[in-house]
């Protein structure tokens, strides 16, 4: 973000992108919600990096999958960071609810995706957070006096697309008609399924087309 601000590009957040005007086969201006309106010029790029819906009402072309699914994260505050010391940093689960689980000092993160399909993610909180920390003391074989300090469930209903064939199909590709507009995001075909890692790529993909045009 200095690198940013040092080449006069400041970031400025909760500003949202309403419109986007063309002329002659370019974007030539943002609208934002706040009435505010920034030229794009000549020399100018821009890279849309937004939700499906988001990117399907600024750019219709893209026809980006809307359909969602959801995922769900459980974090746990261990009373004693010493129980999972040697947990690995990174684990895969099978035959329960959680799917991954993420240690990190005092803290143990677990992520179970597309939420939505598996049985018994649809639980309320206080019948979640027992049922995950019970999958996560035996994952990670912590002793049976281990506890929590603090937990927290995070369910984000339109995490991702929903990945089925068709929608995978449906991926916008990084270039567009428009002469100074590239997509990002982990909804855009980047090789990868709708990740971190996938946005991630899809980003360093639009800027190498920008610096190339």
């Amino acid at each position: 973000m200095k690198a940013l601000e040092a080449a006069s590009s400041p970031v400025r957040f909760g500003e949202v992108l309403k419109e986007v005007e063309r002329a002659d086969g370019r974007i030539s201006a943002l609208r934002f919600a706040n009435g505010e309106q920034v030229e794009v010029g000549r020399g100018d790029t821009v890279v849309l990096a937004v939700p499906p819906i988001r990117l399907n009402a600024l750019y219709p072309e893209a026809a980006a999958p809307e359909e969602a699914s959801a995922i769900l994260n459980a974090h746990f505050v261990l009373e004693d960071p010493k129980h999972a010391a040697k947990a690995p940093p990174i684990l895969g689960v099978l035959g329960g609810v959680t799917q991954w689980i993420f240690p990190h000092g005092d803290v143990i993160s677990l992520t179970v995706s597309a939420a939505e399909a598996v049985e018994g993610a649809e639980r309320p909180h206080e019948q979640l957070v027992p049922m995950l920390w019970a999958e996560t003391v035996k994952a990670l074989e912590l002793p049976d006096y281990a506890h929590y300090a603090a937990a927290r469930i995070i369910r984000e209903k339109r995490a991702t697309f929903r990945q089925t064939p068709e929608n995978v199909a449906k991926r916008p590709k990084p270039r567009t008609a428009l002469s100074n507009l590239f997509l990002a995001g982990d909804t855009v075909d980047n090789g990868l399924p709708a990740t971190i890692e996938g946005a991630i790529r899809s980003g360093e993909t639009a800027a190498k087309l920008a610096c190339a045009k």
